[in-house]
């Protein structure tokens, strides 16, 4: 039996398929457009015709696609749920603690073993020393895959058998990383105001923390070929509101930063990096 199957081919499902490949994993894949197969057929995996194949080809399967609702489109195709029971599904899909949840308990109760995960970094960082990804679900299910999981990333974490601890993790680090992300586009812009070069900006921040990066690319105004789209973190934040207001905690944080990414997206920058949010702190102050 191959050794674990992944269904989702995009930047980041490509990007496990290739770390499995080159620890030596046998890996079968799958794609609803199956061109995106085809890089890592020449590698060495097995391309499956169809997710139900994919399925039944190995005991652990990981989903990598945009979201739950995806995930659970694909699961109802004719014959996908029936071959998981016993097997083990680990979903890598974005959402909240309350989708991770459901979908979890709809799982379980056609016999499917679930974990959900949350990886931190961006496509390029798998399999990177530093790579954090995060594990919810029950312990000794994720102990028995450590070792084929390993070779996604040095900092892989188990943070509870709440099945929505990672979900609620990755909203809470991206809120994080965007609350420090203010203070790079504020400080960017206080830097051009006095004369300074936001070069010199960038070179006073740890060089390891993606603040840093950020403020390189307003520096170079490199907008172009994010790692991460506008539009991406735009739903992720959304994410993060919804949440807020689901959990009925105060959500003026995440609403804030979202307003200043719609004007952007309206301005036309949705495909671009993040770091042209700093274009509408440079509009006039009326």
């Amino acid at each position: 039996m191959i050794e674990v199957s992944l269904i989702g081919l995009g930047a980041m499902g490509s990007a496990l398929a290739r770390a499995f490949l080159g620890a030596g994993h046998s890996t079968c894949v799958w794609n609803r457009t199956a061109a995106k197969s085809e890089p890592l057929s020449a590698r060495g995996a097995m391309v499956a015709g169809s997710p139900v194949e994919a399925a039944k080809s190995s005991s652990v399967v990981v989903f990598c696609v945009d979201n739950y609702d995806v995930s659970r489109q694909i699961l109802e195709y004719p014959g996908v749920l029936g071959a998981l029971p016993g097997r083990t599904l680990i979903q890598f899909s974005t959402g909240t603690p309350s989708e991770a949840r459901d979908f979890s308990s709809w799982l379980t109760e056609h016999g499917v073993l679930v974990l959900d995960g949350a990886i931190m970094p961006y496509p390029d960082g798998i399999g990177a020393k530093d790579a954090q990804i995060l594990f919810a679900g029950p312990a000794a299910l994720y102990e028995q895959h450590r070792p084929l999981l390993d070779c996604l990333g040095g900092d892989l974490r188990h943070v509870g058998e709440e099945i929505g601890a990672a979900a609620v993790l990755d909203m809470a680090l991206l809120t994080h990383q965007l609350t420090n992300y203010l203070g790079v586009w504020h400080g960017a812009r206080a830097c051009e105001a006095e004369g300074v070069g936001v070069d010199v900006f960038a070179s006073l921040l740890p060089q390891h923390d993606p603040a840093a990066h950020l403020a390189w690319r307003i520096h170079r105004q490199d907008y172009e070929k994010p790692g991460a789209t506008l539009d991406v973190w735009n739903a992720a934040l959304a994410r993060i509101v919804g949440h807020a207001e689901q959990a009925r905690i105060n959500d003026e944080i995440p609403e804030f930063i979202a307003s200043l990414f719609r004007r952007a997206i309206a301005l036309g920058h949705g495909s671009r990096d993040l770091a042209t949010v700093i274009e509408v702190l440079r509009s006039p102050v009326t």
